[in-house]
């Protein structure tokens, strides 16, 4: 092994770092989740931006606002089963280095169920001026691997929550248009774990040794073939888990309008400002067994170029989340109205990922790409106290094989949904079901793409993904 290569190794040997948002979150592309209320869901969110059911509208236009008369609050509750399996993975490092031990290839449960709550509050303070509140939960997710599968080198565990608690205004100019502004405060918390090949590490830095002693004379070629052939015995059998724990604060800002161009029909238009997350955590690494732990001790042993081995209570993320735009209509004919949606994500925001800590800087490449969703839905008033929904929406994939990682098995899906409310006096209750529908999708990442893989090898694999969500909402009109 050369030293130019060896060193290489060395510096991106924790790059898993980087992986701290990779994971589908599979309510939207990338990591977004969307799916908040019963109404919204009811028709695959078609509804966003004009939906003046309940207050939980005002989380995609502030402006719809509005329309209510009186005060409203709203609480919801998002279950959603991802159903993540992975199968036939395949792990092989870069040329001119021996493979390592392979782990299990498949995983049958990559992401529990999770429940995700949200409320939203609508305050009326004259016929034209509206605040309200919102917490919700915009970007999570939540994937596990064991740690000896095949892919542990590009991740085992991410465990990603942002809690946003907004202050939202409307105002209407006139009785056709409204323009509404949403500030948020959002909180960022994330837990990160992958495998680092320690036998690997060890090679590396053995070749380096054995190749500059020989060339010096202090040892003879066969006994630096010797010794580089004993260190590789280790590849692939002293792994050590490394684990980031990191927070982040941060502020947003969105803006909202709302047109009735005539009778009947609604057209809402919102933004939401890109967010930047500077979230600072700590690094430790915990050795499988005691192979790994003599390893471990000896590269801290190093020195300065030990120091990125030790754990680290300093590590820094940036992240950038994607600006939204959403564009949507309805149309009340009678006991139905009509939705359609469009919403475009700018996820380009996340080209690369670059954890620090200890003085490096490691570039992770994600070349993830912006996603458009499209959906159309309606509701139909079946009585004054029911209304049904449904709605049908597809959304693009931000990655591709030759950049999806364990963390990021996601792949465009279409939505389909049913709804349902239940309204008597001031209260409102309501139920929704979506079906997302996915191809399997591919990994294929190559050990020579790009630096930050040369440890970690070629990895292939294939994923079925069959997400299912159900949302319940409750409201009252005071």
């Amino acid at each position: 092994m050369q030293l130019r290569n060896a060193s290489r190794l060395l510096s991106v040997s924790v790059l898993g770092l980087g992986g701290l948002v990779w994971t589908n979150a599979v309510f939207a592309a990338g990591f977004a989740l969307r799916n908040h209320s019963a109404s919204g869901v009811g028709t695959s969110l078609a509804s966003d931006t004009v939906n003046t059911f309940d207050a939980s509208g005002l989380l995609s236009n502030p402006a719809i606002m509005s329309a209510f008369k009186g005060n409203h609050l709203s609480l919801n509750i998002n279950y959603t089963d991802a159903n993540i399996k992975a199968k036939d993975a395949t792990l092989a490092l870069a040329t001119g280095a021996p493979n390592p031990v392979q782990g299990g290839n498949s995983e049958d449960n990559v992401s529990d169920p999770i429940a995700i709550p949200s409320l939203y509050g609508i305050y009326q303070i004259s016929d034209d001026v509206h605040v309200g509140f919102s917490f919700n939960v915009p970007y999570g997710t939540n994937t596990q691997y064991q740690d000896t599968w095949t892919g542990r080198y590009y991740g085992t565990k991410t465990s990603l929550k942002a809690y946003d608690v907004g202050l939202h205004g409307s105002y209407k100019i006139s009785d056709m248009f409204a323009v509404g502004l949403t500030l948020d405060w959002q909180q960022a918390k994330g837990e990160l774990a992958s495998a680092v090949d320690l036998g690997f590490v060890n090679y590396a830095v053995t070749a380096q040794r054995a190749q500059a002693q020989a060339a010096a004379g202090v040892i003879t070629p066969a006994q630096a073939g010797a010794a580089v052939a004993a260190a590789a015995q280790g590849i692939g059998r002293a792994d050590a888990i490394t684990t980031y724990k990191g927070d982040s604060t941060a502020f947003a800002w969105g803006l909202g309008f709302l047109l009735k161009p005539v009778e009947g029909a609604k057209i809402g238009l919102s933004y939401r400002a890109a967010v930047h997350h500077e979230a600072k955590g700590d690094i430790t690494w915990g050795p499988t067994n005691n192979t790994a732990t003599a390893i471990l001790t000896g590269l801290r042993a190093a020195g300065a170029a030990g120091a990125r081995f030790n754990d680290n209570n300093d590590a820094k993320l940036k992240l950038d989340l994607p600006a939204v735009t959403s564009l949507g209509y309805s149309q009340d004919m009678g006991d139905f109205t009509g939705y359609a949606n469009i919403t475009h994500s700018a996820w380009s925001t996340l080209a690369e990922l670059s954890p620090e800590w200890a003085g490096q800087k490691s570039v992770t490449n994600l070349n993830w790409k912006n996603s458009v969703y499209y959906a159309i839905g309606g509701d139909y008033r079946l009585a004054p106290e029911w209304t049904l929904r449904a709605g049908l929406g597809h959304d693009q994939s931000v990655t591709d094989k030759d950049h999806r990682t364990p963390r990021t098995p996601d792949g465009n899906r279409v939505a389909v949904s049913v709804g349902a409310s239940y309204k008597v006096g001031a209260f409102d209750l309501s139920l929704a079901y979506q079906q997302l529908f996915l191809k399997d999708t591919e990994s294929n990442l190559k050990a020579t793409d790009h630096a930050d893989n040369a440890t970690r090898g070629t990895y292939t694999a294939k994923y079925t993904i069959n997400p299912s969500i159900a949302v319940v909402s409750a409201g009252y009109a005071f």
